[in-house]
């Protein structure tokens, strides 16, 4: 299962209750986060990111004007590599939460077009979702209303959690 969905909108919480349930059941779960191939993670919630994390989606946030235009293309190489990477675990199912270069082509898509009918990917990148596609991965993709958004974007700052990307998006 590939749980995706905006910033703020509960993915970390999803995934929590269905790993739960699942392990509830007898079901063995391996969870990974950002990518396919990731290795197992066993944190529950993405608010403690390290200072080079930050660092790195500071830097992201502040070069994307340079190289928004190529994103759509480098995310369908980066998702072809993650899936020829790929593995399932031994036993159980596999729960990742987000996937780093499916939100890097959201967040290109959404400052190259308009409106979602203009949105022209390359064919790298159609191969490389249908690639994903292929791996039998079940995607769930999670939204909330913007009050609700706004009102965990001031939780997490009062918590002292919030991120680079949570202000960019929250803006």
């Amino acid at each position: 299962m590939l749980i995706l969905g905006t910033d703020l909108a509960g993915k970390d919480h999803f995934a929590n209750v269905v790993s739960d349930a699942a392990t509830a059941a007898g079901v063995q779960v391996e969870r990974r986060r950002g990518w396919l191939c990731a290795r197992p993670d066993q944190e529950r919630t993405s608010e403690g990111k390290s200072w080079s994390r930050l660092w790195l989606e500071r830097l992201f946030l502040a070069t994307l004007p340079l190289h928004c235009r190529l994103l759509p293309a480098l995310t369908g190489l980066l998702l072809l590599v993650d899936v020829r990477l790929f593995r399932r675990p031994a036993a159980g199912l596999t729960c990742v939460v987000s996937h780093t270069a499916v939100r890097l082509l959201a967040i290109a898509c959404g400052h190259l077009v308009d409106r979602p009918e203009a949105i022209r990917l390359p064919r790298l990148t159609i191969r490389a979702l249908g690639a994903m596609r292929a791996t039998g991965v079940r995607v769930v993709v999670l939204d909330i209303d913007h009050a609700v958004r706004v009102q965990r974007l001031a939780d997490r700052r009062g918590r002292g959690t919030v991120d680079h990307f949570d202000r960019y998006m929250g803006s």
